[in-house]
């Protein structure tokens, strides 16, 4: 005896207790009661359902026409689901192969700004552009392909507007911090604040040059340009360095923004006397053409040593002076 004939016989006994008239009166209703307890059953099979239909659609007229208005009034909604469902795999892949696109976009910025996946090798300010690149792209697709377009131009243009002083003073604003703390602790997380904030300005609806159905194109296109790049690295655009970009505007400062800035890389406010010493070492090298950050030469750098020492600063306070721009002098174009 099948789970079907043993359903029927159960419910055969069941119906003896009652009267012809109360039967009748609730045959619809337990005929449907009696198909979705079935149904709920774990043992039930595909065969087992044909057969409750039929059976249904034999003993009782009344849910053959149920059943005849249940699928006249729910046609257009079941082809609409049948319609979907039909469509789910496709949609999937194309959202599949858009978000493989992104990744990919994703890992040629990476390459040009020199940043590592792996945070803990990179520096605080590649981790900053790491969160900001992560935060702006992420199920970006648009953007993605616009960065692609213009080889990356789009995003490192909007990252040089920040790599100044006056964009990292922006940035300590919007994020609430003092400019003596804004690259302690999770730089990454601050660079995903501050694209979420909406500092960093990507120009993104200009015009998309690459539709959607390009995008497996583009996926080849964008992991052939890397695999040459790490083959041939003299065959990369250049490298966008923030940190450079920011010392180089550090150079350019006035006297107070230069003492400002002393302050935010030494974390402490500077006496008058050390003020007076910082200035003044950031003017040695005036008198040769030529001189500048990246020029000075061994005895300019030894004056400017010599007068911080004497003015107190530690070694490690010099140096940070130095590398960071802050007693440097833009070089002459």
């Amino acid at each position: 005896m099948d789970t079907l004939q043993k359903h029927k016989q159960r419910e055969h006994m069941s119906q003896m207790s009652q009267s012809p008239q109360e039967r009748q009166e609730a045959a619809v209703e337990r005929e449907f009661d009696r198909m979705f307890a079935f149904l709920s059953s774990p043992e039930v099979t595909v065969g087992d359902i044909q057969k409750i239909f039929v059976s249904l659609s034999e003993e009782s007229p009344e849910f053959q026409r149920e059943l005849a208005t249940f699928q006249e009034n729910n046609s257009q909604a079941l082809a609409k689901e049948l319609k979907k469902a039909a469509q789910t795999p496709e949609s999937s892949k194309e959202k599949s192969e858009e978000e493989t696109f992104i990744q990919e976009v994703k890992l040629f910025l990476y390459d040009e700004l020199g940043i590592q996946e792996d945070m803990s090798q990179n520096s605080s300010f590649e981790n900053f552009l790491k969160g900001i690149i992560d935060e702006l792209i992420v199920n970006n697709y648009d953007l993605a392909v616009q960065i692609w377009e213009t080889k990356g131009e789009i995003i490192l243009d909007a990252l040089g507007e920040l790599a100044s002083w006056e964009g990292v003073k922006s940035i300590a604003a919007a994020l609430g911090e003092s400019l003596w703390t804004l690259w302690d602790g999770n730089a990454y997380e601050k660079g995903k604040s501050v694209a979420e904030l909406g500092l960093v300005g990507t120009g993104v609806g200009a015009g998309v040059y690459v539709g959607k159905k390009s995008v497996k194109a583009g996926i080849k296109q964008v992991m052939k340009v890397r695999k040459a790049r790490k083959t041939s690295p003299s065959s990369s655009l250049g490298s966008f360095n923030f940190e450079k970009g920011l010392i180089e505007d550090i150079t350019k400062l006035g006297d107070k923004e230069r003492i400002e800035a002393a302050e935010a890389f030494l974390k402490r406010k500077i006496p008058e006397n050390q003020q007076k010493a910082i200035l003044e070492a950031h003017r040695i090298g005036d008198k040769r053409d030529g001189a500048g950050v990246y020029t000075y030469s061994r005895s300019e750098i030894a004056e400017k040593v010599r007068i911080l020492q004497e003015a107190g600063l530690s070694e490690e306070e010099r140096r940070v002076l130095l590398e960071k721009g802050v007693c440097g002098r833009e070089v002459p174009k």
